[in-house]
């Protein structure tokens, strides 16, 4: 635990292997399956308010496990500046960063919702 906290840990140019590499491996195939489930429900909610949120959900899964996977490459093959540690967490904070913005879409539905149910309440009255 003292080693997490030291500068020399995070910019190691070669750091060795991982010492979580099971953890990560299962987190890699979590995305995955993730990235496959939102490309599903992508297909079948292609014509709601759901579909820019499907997307942007399923661009963040599909990236994010591409990039876990390098990040695993490298950390497997010792490939010194590659395999540094501080890469694991300029990835998670740009995850964090992510994560925000699809919230912030995800939050945005209920007044697409309601935009929709008054567009259809004024398009009633309007002859075609």
């Amino acid at each position: 635990m003292k080693n997490l906290l030291t500068l020399k840990y995070w910019f190691n140019p070669s750091p060795g292997p991982l010492a979580v590499q099971k953890y990560f491996i299962f987190f890699i195939v979590l995305l995955f399956a993730a990235s496959l489930l939102t490309a599903f429900f992508k297909k079948y909610y292609r014509k709601t308010i759901y579909r820019r949120f499907l997307q942007k959900l399923h661009s963040f899964f599909y990236t994010n496990t591409i990039i876990a996977i390098l990040l695993l490459f490298f950390t497997y093959e010792l490939i010194p500046f590659l395999s540094s540690r501080f890469w694991f967490v300029i990835w998670a904070i740009s995850m964090a960063i992510w994560l925000f913005f699809i919230i912030k879409e995800l939050r945005r539905i209920p007044q697409l919702k309601e935009q929709i149910k008054k567009e259809e309440e004024y398009k009633k009255y309007i002859p075609q």
